[in-house]
């Protein structure tokens, strides 16, 4: 089935390069699309072969996870998120055994949170993919204003963190 591209535009953000912290600026190209055969123009060639997609409903909203956008939500102090995003851990841990038959090793947190991710809950984590055609599907499932789609080309990121945590004792990515 084919995105109903005709009701819906879709703004394409590329972003190569260093992610950067969280308030510093980066470039980022953007893209309008009114057809889906445009976005396949736009996608389909080698350019973005080795790029991680995102789409969102709302061509507005910003790259947050799922916890950030709560916390922001609800006016948590950014200092307390930390200690926040502990709680909600320990209370899903804490109850994960009555609902699910495997749960993963105590000392696995990446683990934990993508099943937290799965099943709904607030974390950290982003969902990416690697097809453009997913994350289109994922931007105009459920948007009733432009939609957008997110494309990270992470070999340019990861070299570029490598590079700035090189020149540091310790990298923040």
């Amino acid at each position: 089935m084919v995105p109903a591209l005709h009701r819906q535009k879709i703004r394409f953000r590329a972003r190569r390069g260093s992610w950067g912290m969280a308030r510093q600026k980066t470039s980022l190209e953007v893209i309008s699309v009114d057809s889906w055969a445009t976005f396949q123009e736009v996608v389909a060639g080698p350019k973005y072969r080795s790029w991680a997609f995102r789409g969102h409903a709302d061509a507005r909203w910003p790259l947050y996870s799922s916890i950030s956008r709560y916390l922001k939500e609800h006016r948590v102090n950014e200092k307390a998120w930390a200690e926040q995003e502990e709680r909600i851990v320990r209370i899903f841990r804490r109850k994960a055994h009555l609902f699910l038959e495997h749960v993963p090793a105590e000392t696995d947190a990446f683990q934990w949170l993508a099943l937290m991710q799965h099943h709904g809950a607030p974390t950290r984590l982003l969902d990416f993919t690697w097809s453009p055609f997913v994350a289109a599907f994922f931007a105009l499932e459920r948007a009733t204003t432009a939609a957008a789609v997110w494309a990270l080309c992470f070999p340019e990121i990861w070299k570029a963190k490598h590079k700035r945590s090189s020149h540091k004792s310790m990298g923040v990515f």
